[in-house]
């Protein structure tokens, strides 16, 4: 009898240890419904907008995101879906816009974009493509137009380099300077012409100075 109350008893405890949270929006539809263990979240957590349908569903270890975690748009698309290594990204993302065409693709390593990345227009033809190392741009980076015109590229190592922008007539249209992944140093602009008529001076994204470029003619 004795070995039966206290069996009774540790099944009372380690039931009581896991419980589900469910909260509510205004209108009394469910918000999110969370499991926990031991008060941290623990296995799958799902969230819903105020009309009642799907708006994420993740997955915690110990209360840290850990597994799929995907994202819905309102008409119920799929807009996101990541995975998570205790709390930090690790692996393939996918963002797709509201209409479920794919937006764009990209890698993590330790919460840090690392490997190639990946956009595409809603019409499907890439807008742009180019490849991170630790969170740096690396490499040659491309931008396309809608109908898949270049209209311009990057040459990067470890976040430094030099971005080209161009017109439809292949005149240069922008240079500018970056390191650290942000515009420092300078940047130049030219008008559909290949006349140089701004010069730009930047510092970690932030504009410093501007100047006209060539004299008008007289």
């Amino acid at each position: 009898m004795r070995n039966k109350i206290i069996f009774i008893v540790l099944a009372f405890i380690i039931g009581g240890c896991t419980r589900t949270e469910t909260t509510f929006h205004p209108n009394g539809k469910v918000m999110s419904v969370v499991k926990k263990k031991n008060g941290k979240k623990e296995g799958q957590a799902l969230y819903y907008y105020p009309n009642g349908t799907l708006q994420q569903e993740t997955w915690y270890c110990k209360d840290k995101l850990h597994g799929i975690s995907k994202r819905y748009w309102p008409n119920g698309n799929l807009e996101r879906q990541e995975n998570y290594e205790m709390g930090l990204k690790n692996g393939p993302v996918i963002g797709n816009y509201q209409s479920g065409k794919l937006f764009f693709k990209a890698i993590y390593k330790n919460d840090t974009l690392d490997g190639p990345y990946e956009e595409w227009h809603e019409n499907g033809m890439p807008k742009v493509a180019g490849n991170y190392s630790r969170g740096l741009f690396e490499g040659k980076w491309e931008y396309f137009d809608e109908n898949g015109f270049k209209l311009g590229e990057g040459i990067f190592h470890q976040g430094t380099g030099i971005q080209r922008a161009w017109y439809y007539n292949g005149k240069p249209r922008r240079i500018t300077e970056y390191r650290h992944n942000l515009k420092n140093g300078k940047q130049e602009e030219y008008d559909e012409e290949g006349k140089l008529i701004r010069i730009s001076q930047y510092r970690n994204d932030t504009l410093i100075s501007t100047a006209s470029g060539e004299k008008p003619d007289k």
